[in-house]
């Protein structure tokens, strides 16, 4: 006699290509369309991120983006997945990079001032995408609340971030879980200016995934440390910055890795 209930290994087909679904463009994009209905965030908020950055990745000669990005040229962008449009997804790249790490103690006799690993942390929604709020509420929060222990910091004291922007959204929703504005409020704060060199908290500063390449987020981690080196010349360089939030993600924001950087003065 034939079970009436299926196999649990049998549910992550349930719905799948045939309908439709496949791809991170398409599993992202029901967070963003959660984040919408709960939160009245709209598609300009999202463009705010994209044009920030597009913006960063006009001041790195290495970015793959070289042309400005218009509020209009974002709305006019194909749809991919609503409400994700091609300018909201992040490049495809042949991309790579790399850091060195050693002991406080040898880096002070290397070329360049070195940046300090003042925290880290991980943390997994091990329930999945679908489970639960994890849609609009992303494993950033408990990753980035042990980072922020580990480094005795706060979101307050973060002077430049370097997120892992897949799609507009996740840097929304990963700037809320993080502590920099209220749940909910990730909309009008990046609408606010505040991701842009002269911002509150200037992000993704080379560009980022979305402008200057896609490489897992290893770019990330390279822009956190030169930042903090002081490296560039004022129309790149966040003045003053001592502490840098890097993060990282997977799954579907069901994996995530948080990275605090600091100055070694």
């Amino acid at each position: 006699m034939r079970s009436a209930t299926r196999a649990a290994e049998m549910e992550s087909g349930e719905f799948g290509p045939e309908y439709g679904l496949f791809g991170a463009p398409a599993m992202h994009a029901f967070g963003a369309r959660r984040h919408i209905h709960l939160y009245g965030t709209t598609r300009d908020q999202f463009a705010a991120v994209a044009c920030a950055f597009r913006e960063h990745a006009l001041r790195n000669p290495d970015a793959m983006m070289k042309k400005p990005l218009t509020l209009d040229e974002y709305r006019a962008a194909p749809m991919i997945v609503d409400p994700f449009g091609l300018l909201d997804c992040s490049l495809r790249s042949d991309a790579a990079g790399a850091v060195v790490v050693t002991t406080r103690e040898r880096a002070k006799d290397l070329r360049r001032t070195p940046a300090l690993i003042k925290g880290f942390a991980t943390h997994n929604n091990l329930k999945g995408w679908f489970a639960d709020d994890t849609m609009v509420n992303t494993a950033a929060g408990p990753s980035g609340a042990r980072a922020y222990a580990m480094a005795g910091l706060g979101p307050e004291d973060i002077d430049c971030a370097q997120i892992y922007d897949c799609f507009t959204y996740m840097v929304l929703a990963q700037l809320e879980d993080y502590g920099f504005c209220e749940k909910g409020e990730g909309g009008p704060f990046v609408a606010s200016g505040a991701l842009r060199m002269d911002g509150t908290l200037p992000t993704n500063t080379s560009g980022g995934q979305l402008s200057e390449a896609h490489a897992e987020g290893m770019l990330q981690i390279v822009e956190g440390v030169r930042q903090l080196q002081g490296i560039y010349g004022p129309d790149r360089q966040v003045a003053g910055a001592e502490a840098c939030l890097v993060s990282g993600h997977g799954g579907n924001t069901v994996c995530h890795s948080t990275l605090i950087l600091g100055t070694a003065t």
